[in-house]
């Protein structure tokens, strides 16, 4: 019983060794997925001719310009 789960152990010691160092595998581009951070998101800055229309975005925001909105960064979006 000693001996196997001695052998266990070393057997997940290698495998998350090799999990850690695996520098010779290609680079996916596989998106993480992290559930703590929020979505990353960008400011566009909108002007007008004339100043203070109003700008609303598809993604929720809304402001009389000149102005700056918030608006996702990884997703498409549209302002009237």
């Amino acid at each position: 019983m000693k001996m196997s789960r001695a052998i266990t152990i070393a057997m997940c010691g290698a495998t998350l060794a090799c999990c850690s160092v695996n520098s010779n595998m290609p680079n996916l581009n596989i998106p993480s997925i992290d559930l703590f951070d929020p979505h990353p998101t960008a400011t566009v800055t909108i002007e007008s001719n004339p100043p203070g229309a109003e700008a609303r975005a598809s993604s929720g925001g809304l402001c009389r310009t000149p102005c700056a909105l918030s608006v996702p960064a990884n997703e498409g979006f549209t302002v009237t």
